[in-house]
């Protein structure tokens, strides 16, 4: 979502294999995948949007008047949303290293 709590693109597929996908949409569309699904042997299920506790709560408000239901996330669960560190050797041989804030980690050089 943008700051505006507007989703950027209509909606992503994953496909986590031949019977398991996970449909993220610009617009709920539950109701709609619901009756689709009559007569086929699928399940469609609503998952929750889980958020960090650091989102805007503008962005949150927005979301939830859009029909998501949200799930704000504090620091003890904020795993689930994973993270990264890096190390990087410019071209001149120097290492730069950087975390995510959200770790409990640093990055060093020498």
């Amino acid at each position: 979502c943008n700051e505006d709590g507007m989703v950027i693109d209509d909606g992503t597929i994953f496909c986590f294999n031949e019977n398991h996908f996970r449909i993220f949409c610009a617009e709920r569309n539950l109701n709609w995948f619901s009756d689709t699904a009559m007569g086929f042997n699928v399940s469609i299920e609503d998952d929750t949007v889980n958020v960090e506790n650091s989102f805007k709560p503008d962005v949150i408000a927005s979301l939830k008047l859009k029909g998501h239901p949200i799930v704000i996330n504090n620091e003890f669960n904020r795993g689930l949303f994973g993270g990264g560190q890096i190390i990087i050797r410019d071209s001149e041989g120097m290492l730069i290293g950087g975390t995510d804030p959200r770790k409990d980690g640093l990055s060093v050089s020498y």
